[in-house]
């Protein structure tokens, strides 16, 4: 059974934000959601399925154990899980440069090491650590970069029809047997690679000239995320970045068009990846009536592990979030 036919023939769906190797919010939501660990699997007596956003492991305590959890529930029907970029990562980190030997697709660089330390050290100190980790970025390789259902959509950063047709071919389908795929995805000006970042990593855009930020890393930055959820609006609206960034943006008097936009009468999308805060303690849906972002940042102090119990509506209501903490 296709993730599609899986989800489609489900009694409801449980979208839930990205995990970040927090097992214990996770088992909570579970549970909260109405799951039973049946078995070992978690599942729902009345048929309900969940639909994962991806971006499972890096940075939290539990990085082994949340990727088992979700792969039983997949691998048993009770789940579907989309890749995020930080499993795209993860393939990268893990394969040899086709062209220069000794190096990887994805460089193992202090940041990149930084990033994902969490995963590398958790798999490691297991005594079957090593076979694990490929088993599980094997796994990785398999998983899906999008949903688009009769009721609903979701992808893990960005819902881009174009960059999605650019993805939609024979190669893209077989892509966990074909290693050229996975090059494609990491060669600097591929279409391939283009088109992952834009729905694992999300789209860009250049900065006007004198405007630029530094990023959490202290890397001076001259391209912006766009929030290509937000229709229309200026500059400071339309980008995400630290409020000090905002309030320069804020003089550039002009509204821009970055040709990316998500109509309010389209079927509703479900994304993750972009470290919401939660307002009062409370999640919060980004657009009404039909775009949700579920990542309010299990990772951080104070962020909470988010999902949307779904029953084939076609207007997002915030009672329908639910969520936990640590």
């Amino acid at each position: 059974m296709t993730p599609d036919q899986l989800l489609n023939d489900a009694t409801g769906i449980d979208l839930i934000g990205d995990v970040h190797g927090h097992l214990d919010p996770l088992q909570t939501l579970l549970t909260r959601l109405g799951y039973e660990p049946l078995s070992g699997i978690y599942r729902h007596p009345q048929g309900r399925k969940v639909l994962f956003l991806g971006d499972l492991i890096d940075r939290g305590p539990a990085n082994v154990e949340v990727v088992a959890l979700v792969r039983r529930m997949v691998e048993h029907g009770e789940a579907v899980c989309l890749a995020g970029n930080h499993e795209l990562n993860a393939v990268h980190f893990s394969m040899e440069h086709p062209d220069t030997k000794g190096l990887h697709l994805r460089p193992r660089s202090d940041k990149n090491l930084r990033q994902h330390l969490a995963f590398l050290s958790q798999y490691h100190t297991r005594q079957d650590g090593l076979d694990r980790m490929q088993e599980d970025i094997a796994w990785f390789r398999t998983l899906p970069l999008w949903i688009d259902l009769p009721g609903l959509r979701a992808v893990h950063a960005c819902w881009s029809a174009r960059h999605i047709e650019a993805l939609d071919d024979a190669t893209a389908k077989r892509r966990a047997q074909h290693d050229a795929f996975w090059h494609r995805t990491a060669t600097k000006g591929d279409p391939l690679r283009d088109a992952t970042d834009v729905l694992l990593k999300g789209a860009e855009t250049t900065l006007p000239d004198g405007v630029t930020f530094q990023d959490k890393d202290g890397h001076v930055r001259t391209e912006a995320r766009i929030a290509w959820w937000v229709e229309h609006g200026p500059w400071p609206d339309r980008v995400l970045g630290p409020p000090d960034f905002k309030l320069r943006l804020a003089m550039v008097q002009e509204e821009p068009d970055f040709g990316l936009r998500y109509p309010l009468d389209e079927k509703p999308v479900f994304f993750g990846h972009y470290w919401f805060s939660p307002r009062h303690g409370t999640p919060w849906i980004a657009r009404e009536p039909n775009v949700c972002c579920l990542d309010f940042s299990i990772a951080r102090p104070g962020g909470l592990l988010t999902a949307y119990r779904w029953d084939d509506e076609d207007r997002l209501n915030s009672e329908k979030l639910v969520s936990v903490g640590h």
